[in-house]
């Protein structure tokens, strides 16, 4: 039989310091998801004065008591680890039970196709003790809990109703999501424009769409309560069990976007329905409600929320000739020029990444009909990356073209990560100056004749704001970058590198992971798990099988003599 636990009160956090896995809840309505019963604990025998540490760390409990408290930000002289000991022991085995898991996998070809990415999974052992940003996932033989990061048990818990999101709402809570069915109308025949221009659909459809509804848990740590988030504009570009502070903005100016939802119906198959974004950056003084559009795309004047009159009286060629006026106007009126990004990410260290599409041609030697070959111009929009500062200035040409007489063209850009999880950490935000970007080549030398090109290089390097390259060490690959530190693989051996060239770990180490909250977990020569911080020093001894990556200021270690322990982050 299950013993039942009461709440205990959330501690209290010291001023200036935000707790993100317990949000005040303001939602007073009654939620369908919520679950009014006790939470129990798992089903393990008390010990006496809690569990003890075999190591000299301190209990949170006896830190706690002097003033310190639980954090995420990035290690430093100031922090403290401690054990978690709570009333009740943390499991004996790594794992009692399986799991599936789903990940991406990455197919590449030889012939100079582009990689591919697939979403795959495999069945794995479930380690008894999991973290989710903060949260500590707890699996008692199959029945798992919640537990909250000072070891209250919250709430038995399905990963597989509600699934970790690996992402965060705008108030930084650790977000959950479950897959619902929705209807949605959509329009079939067109039958004409009304007096403004605005078109008539003569039938309509409905359509389902399978979609993900996000959900966080309340303060109390029992109720999953559907979160105000959006996927695609709230996304911090990478999913992974990231701090609270990841992908936040660190300048006056902060993202806004336009959505158009469309729907698109072709000749033979099912309609499907898509948003087309656009973005832009803004200050304080920002109003979304102060740009309305006609069906042209000008800006409208405060006062005027309807399509000017004349406008649908105008030819094509008139109606060209006032676009052309438009754009050449100095200020800026247009939605292509207020809100130009397909894409943006916060600001860090006072510049941006941005997605735009972008306009440009070539001119490419092609064989008539007549076998006479005769030069011939190619239009091309492609989305395109872009480095700005707070001004909105490019820094730097992300793109290069080559071109030949002899009708060879390439050209090489920086584009997306390949992965959208943490092995791509680093891209889209600059860190200690520097960001991470992906840099393919392309042959395209029968891409007029044979509509073919050729992937030549891909690859992941380091650039500064300038676009500068920064240099890796030959024959080296880079893993993630992160916390001002490279993580290098060689011929099977990783090392860490600072962004100063310096190595703060020789390249030795059996495995690594990522720095994350200025901490990385790597095995040694040995075969052993510790915790090193970016100066490269052990703050967690070399003694354990399986170490996590910290998360929200914990970490779980477990080691088959030793058992599991359970480490806080912890400062005033």
């Amino acid at each position: 039989m299950m013993e039942t636990l009461s709440n205990k009160e959330s501690e209290k956090v010291p001023e200036g310091e935000k707790e993100p896995d317990k949000a005040p809840d303001t939602d007073d309505k009654k939620d369908p998801t919520e679950d009014t019963t006790a939470p129990s604990r798992p089903n393990r025998e008390p010990v006496e004065g809690g569990y003890q540490s075999f190591l000299d760390f301190p209990k949170v409990s006896d830190k706690k008591a002097e003033g310190y408290y639980l954090t995420d930000k990035p290690y430093d002289e100031s922090c403290i680890f401690a054990t978690l000991n709570p009333e009740y022991p943390w499991p004996d085995e790594f794992s009692y039970t399986k799991k599936t898991v789903t990940y991406e996998k990455v197919t590449k070809y030889e012939d100079g196709s582009e990689s591919t990415v697939e979403l795959s999974s495999k069945t794995v052992d479930r380690a008894a003790i999991e973290l989710y940003m903060g949260y500590i996932i707890y699996d008692d033989h199959g029945v798992t809990y919640i537990i909250s990061p000072d070891g209250a048990v919250m709430r038995e818990y399905n990963d597989r109703e509600y699934i970790p999101a690996y992402t965060r709402d705008l108030e930084g809570r650790p977000l959950f999501y479950k897959y619902v069915t929705t209807k949605e109308k959509y329009p079939i025949t067109f039958k004409g424009e009304d007096e403004k221009g605005n078109p008539i659909w003569d039938k309509t459809g409905e359509l389902n769409l399978k979609k993900k509804e996000y959900y966080y848990l309340d303060h109390t740590g029992q109720t999953f309560r559907k979160a105000e988030y959006t996927d695609s504009t709230d996304n911090r570009g990478l999913y992974f069990d990231y701090p609270s502070y990841y992908g936040t903005t660190d300048s006056k100016l902060s993202r806004y976007y336009l959505r158009n939802t469309k729907f698109f119906t072709p000749l033979k198959g099912e309609t499907k329905v898509f948003d087309v974004l656009s973005f832009t950056y803004g200050d304080s003084k920002f109003k979304l409600d102060d740009f309305k559009f006609d069906k042209y795309g000008l800006l409208l004047p405060k006062e005027d929320t309807k399509d000017t009159k004349d406008d649908k009286e105008l030819t094509k060629e008139e109606l060209e000739e006032k676009i052309k006026e438009w754009q050449e106007d100095e200020e800026k009126n247009t939605k292509a020029e207020l809100f130009p990004y397909t894409m943006a990410y916060n600001y860090s260290e006072k510049y941006a990444t941005v997605f735009m599409d972008i306009d440009w041609s070539y001119d490419h030697d092609v064989k008539g009909e007549d076998g006479k070959t005769e030069k011939k111009t190619f239009d091309v929009t492609t989305n395109e990356l872009r480095v700005i500062n707070e001004k909105g200035e490019v820094m730097f040409e992300s793109r290069k073209n080559f071109f030949s007489d002899l009708s060879w063209t390439a050209h090489e850009k920086y584009t997306r990560p390949l992965l959208s999880g943490i092995e791509s950490l680093g891209s889209y935000y600059f860190d200690h100056g520097l960001m991470r970007v992906r840099l393919q080549s392309w042959d395209c030398y029968y891409f007029a004749e044979f509509d073919t090109v050729k992937v030549v290089t891909d690859e992941d390097i380091l650039i500064d704001p300038r676009g500068q390259r920064f240099n890796i060490p030959t024959g080296y690959d880079l893993i993630s970058y992160s916390d001002g530190n490279l993580l290098l693989e060689k011929d099977g051996l990783y090392g860490y590198m600072n962004y100063l060239s310096s190595w703060t770990r020789d390249p030795e180490l059996l495995d690594a992971k990522p720095f994350l909250e200025g901490l990385a977990v790597c095995k040694n020569t040995e075969g052993n798990y510790g915790v090193i911080d970016t100066e490269g020093n052990a703050v967690i001894p070399f003694v354990y099988e399986y170490i996590s990556n910290v998360s929200g200021g914990t970490i779980a270690a477990y080691s088959p003599y030793y058992g599991w322990t359970i480490y806080q982050k912890m400062t005033k």
